[in-house]
């Protein structure tokens, strides 16, 4: 990857390596110049701009960012979204649970500063078209060893959606004989508020003594 200054009109095909708004003509940096780019340009007589160009184990970053991006695509659960300006995002498609391999994503930060991968933190509740990670290209185009590295490490399964399965939910709540007096709906409502973020169902509340006996016999009653 080169940083050139470069004559407008023998810039076309060249990333544009500044933000240009001058003269009501608005091209951001990271364009790839076409021929309406040069047009604008020139109609304003700018002669000179800065440009990139790719060398040839260079790949551009929204190339890059794709690639990337479709090793975590699921048809059921996980769905990336378009490259722009080398960031790409991935999304839940349904309503879950989060996690990552954390060790695969840590270490994969550290292959090489030019690219990087972000994620919610695990055990995240997640609604259907949540951001749950997003990878980033920091220049504009990376080296494909580097990115090779980097698919390498990488697995289909490092970030993870899980689908919620159970409708319906009991809540037992354990009660200590000797305990000071405990408002139990503020229990059961900070519950409930986190299972209806899951579309799930608080069917029933159930009591019993806060010990092993009591509870394994309320759990044989229900649920045998």
């Amino acid at each position: 990857m080169k940083f050139l200054k470069t004559n407008t009109t023998q810039s076309l095909g060249l990333i544009l390596a500044h933000s240009f708004n001058s003269n009501k003509v608005r091209i951001k940096k990271g364009t790839v110049l076409e021929k309406s780019h040069i047009s604008m340009l020139t109609n304003i007589r700018i002669e000179k701009i800065f440009t990139v160009k790719l060398e040839k184990n260079d790949i551009y970053e929204n190339e890059a960012a794709q690639i990337i991006g479709n090793i975590f695509v699921n048809e059921e659960f996980i769905r990336v979204g378009q490259p722009l300006a080398g960031r790409i995002n991935i999304y839940s498609k349904n309503r879950g649970v989060f996690f990552a391999d954390e060790k695969i994503i840590n270490f994969s930060n550290t292959i090489d500063h030019s690219l990087t991968i972000s994620t919610l933190n695990n055990y995240t509740v997640v609604n259907p078209g949540q951001i749950i990670a997003t990878i980033k290209i920091i220049p504009y185009a990376v080296d494909k060893n580097i990115l090779s590295k980097f698919l390498n490490f990488l697995k289909k399964d490092s970030i993870k959606v899980f689908p919620v399965k159970l409708k319906n939910i009991s809540l037992i709540i354990t009660k200590k004989a000797n305990q000071t007096k405990i408002n139990y709906q503020n229990i059961i409502d900070s519950v409930n508020s986190r299972l209806i973020k899951l579309g799930l169902n608080l069917q029933n509340v159930l009591y019993c003594e806060h010990e092993i006996s009591s509870l394994s016999n309320m759990l044989k009653k229900k649920y045998k």
